[in-house]
């Protein structure tokens, strides 16, 4: 912006610079004696445009936040759309049955095996304590139960197993399926089954446990070149860390027996 000078006094580019810039305050130096009437008018209109420019910044008001819940997610999970009555399925009388035979556990792992708009959560558990029929169901459903109150899942799945070493290989003592909404893996269609369980009789044989082990711990220093484990090698092994006779290797077995909810 230029600011004539006066016929008495030249407007020094200082002055001018500090009208531009920080007009409240150098306006008022053209009020000096020898300053012409335009200086004067074009410096405190100046001053005028930047306190309205100024004041009309102060004023306005800055957006609000809705109060209602946005229909974007900024990080959408499969639990949005989870609708089920928790508490009747909790109060199954059959599940309830054998919650007074439940042992302490602890969660050795944790899987989420969700798709788009179902969550499911695999839990592997073990129980030092447990060592029968009721006490393997009634330990698994109690870890059901508290896994689906802590993840809210669509379904829960609990792993019994023996011990970390045997997770995963097929071995697990019980196994418990509970599936709030009643659909299933997919959750497309209502098939009515809440739970689902099954469990072995009793303890396995301590013999076939430290074998089972054995193979899990060592099967990879047995592979041959084209992969496959080189069984009667590892039979060798394990008869000999058991000091039994190779025949006498027996991997575990087990045989389920189905709890009938309905």
């Amino acid at each position: 912006m230029m600011l004539e000078k006066d016929v008495n006094k030249k407007v020094s580019i200082l002055l001018i610079i500090g009208i531009v810039f920080l007009p409240i305050v150098f306006a008022w130096f053209t009020l000096k004696e020898g300053y012409s009437k335009r200086a004067q008018g074009i410096s405190f209109i100046w001053m005028l445009v930047t306190l309205i420019l100024a004041f009309n910044d102060s004023t306005k008001t800055p957006p609000q936040a809705s109060s209602q819940p946005s229909n974007q997610s900024t990080a959408p999970t499969n639990s949005s759309s989870i609708n089920y009555d928790l508490a009747k399925t909790l109060s199954n009388k059959k599940a309830q049955s054998y919650l007074e035979f439940a042992k302490d556990y602890n969660v050795i792992d944790v899987y989420d095996y969700s798709f788009a708009g179902r969550k499911r959560i695999r839990v592997s558990i073990t129980a030092k304590d447990a060592h029968d029929y009721n006490a393997f169901i009634g330990t698994s459903i109690q870890a059901a139960r508290e896994m689906m109150l802590e993840y809210r899942a669509h379904q829960i799945d609990i792993h019994l197993e023996h011990s970390k070493v045997l997770a995963m290989k097929g071995y697990q003592m019980a196994m418990v399926t509970y599936t709030p909404d009643g659909k299933g893996n997919s959750g497309k269609s209502l098939d009515g089954k809440y739970w689902e369980a099954r469990a072995i009789k009793q303890d396995y044989p301590t013999l076939q446990l430290k074998a089972s082990e054995l193979w899990a711990k060592n099967k990879d220093k047995f592979k041959k070149t084209d992969g496959l484990i080189d069984e009667p090698r590892l039979d060798s092994f394990i008869a000999d860390r058991l000091s039994i006779a190779k025949e006498d290797v027996r991997l575990l077995s087990p045989n389920y027996i189905v709890v009938k909810f309905y």
